[in-house]
C-alpha cells in the first residue's frame, strides 16, 4: 500500500510510475485504503476518472473491474464505461492486450446496455484502425456480448 501511496502522492507520474501504479491497484486491499487514507483513496478514483490513457494503462484499468475484493465494482464499472465512450479503438487494442478480460467486460456491458452489438462492430470494424489479431479481440468480445443478451 505504501508504493500506492507514495505514487499518487506525487504531483505527476513519467509513465513507468503510471504503469506501476495502475499495476498495483490490482492488488490494493481497497477498503483498508478507504479507512486508512480516505484522501489518497479519493484522489486515486479523480486520477481513474479524469486522467487521459494509453492502450498498456487501459487495459490495466479494464482488469480491475475483476478486482480481487470484489468491491467498488460501480465505480470501475463507470469509469471503464467511459473509456470505452471515449475512444472505442484504443478500449479494443488495450484490450488486444488482455483479452480475457473480455468476458467479464461484455457482462459490464450487457449489464449496462452500452450499445447496439450489429452497428457498432461495423462502425469499429470500418475504421481500419485495428490490425486482424485485433479485429479478433474485437470480434470475439461482440461475440460473448451478443450471447450473453440472448440467454
Amino acid at each position: 500500500m505504501k508504493k500506492i501511496v507514495d505514487l499518487i502522492s506525487k504531483e505527476s507520474l513519467n509513465k513507468n510510475e503510471r504503469l506501476e501504479l495502475l499495476d498495483e491497484l490490482y492488488w490494493l486491499d481497497w477498503s483498508k485504503l478507504r479507512d486508512s487514507f480516505p484522501d489518497i483513496f479519493n484522489k486515486i478514483f479523480v486520477f481513474l476518472r479524469n486522467d487521459t490513457f494509453n492502450e498498456e494503462e487501459i487495459s490495466l484499468i479494464q482488469k480491475l473491474y475483476n478486482n480481487p475484493e470484489g468491491a467498488y465494482v460501480e465505480e470501475f464499472s463507470s469509469i471503464i464505461i467511459k473509456l470505452y465512450k471515449e475512444d472505442k479503438i484504443k478500449f479494443f487494442k488495450a484490450l488486444h492486450l488482455n483479452p480475457e478480460e473480455g468476458d467479464a467486460l461484455a457482462y459490464l456491458f450487457r449489464n449496462n446496455r452500452i450499445f447496439n452489438a450489429d452497428t457498432e462492430l461495423d462502425e469499429i470494424l470500418n475504421t481500419g484502425d485495428l490490425t486482424d489479431d485485433e479485429i479478433l479481440t474485437t470480434k470475439a468480445f461482440f461475440r460473448t456480448y451478443e450471447n450473453l443478451c440472448n440467454t
